[in-house]
């Protein structure tokens, strides 16, 4: 939900990338109209946060291309893997990282009983753990990284030039 760029909270991931010696994973929100579109914070707080990525950009490395699955709509497993498909085939073209954003959750009473959206975090949950999922990916020619893989990159190497999807 793009919470941790809250500045007050961003120090802290900052921080914790830094203790763990991860890379932090953001957009690139170095432009602060651009992360108050996306978040919806008022402007102020979104150049203090661009302010704090651009001062530790030797950590950060900025995903670049992300979409995240679409609430309410596509929920069968067929229809969810031919919307993740068009994604990876039409927005993740050129190398990089790049994310697929969804909202994961097992079906429970719990979830029912707290998320009206549950039918769409559900059909995230099996799409995730899909091996048509994988499939798919390996086709298109992406790979499943972790931070750790990333982070091996070094803060020298670009990650642009690496044509991977973090999964």
């Amino acid at each position: 939900m793009l919470t941790s760029l809250h500045p007050d909270l961003f120090v802290h991931v900052l921080k914790l990338s830094e203790q763990a010696q991860l890379p932090v994973f953001v957009p690139h929100f170095l432009d602060a109209s651009l992360l108050a579109k996306w978040t919806q914070m008022p402007l102020e707080l979104c150049q203090r946060t661009s302010a704090q990525v651009a001062s530790a950009a030797h950590r950060i490395h900025p995903i670049d291309g992300w979409a995240g699955l679409p609430f309410g709509q596509y929920l069968s497993d067929e229809e969810r893997l031919a919307w993740a498909s068009h994604v990876l085939k039409n927005n993740f073209s050129a190398p990089g990282v790049y994310a697929l954003v969804g909202h994961p959750a097992n079906d429970t009473p719990e979830l029912r009983a707290i998320a009206p959206d549950w039918p769409t975090r559900v059909a995230d949950r099996r799409l995730f753990a899909s091996e048509a999922l994988r499939e798919l990916i390996l086709q298109e020619g992406f790979k499943c990284i972790g931070m750790k893989e990333i982070a091996a990159l070094g803060p020298s190497v670009s990650i642009r030039t690496v044509s991977e999807v973090y999964c």
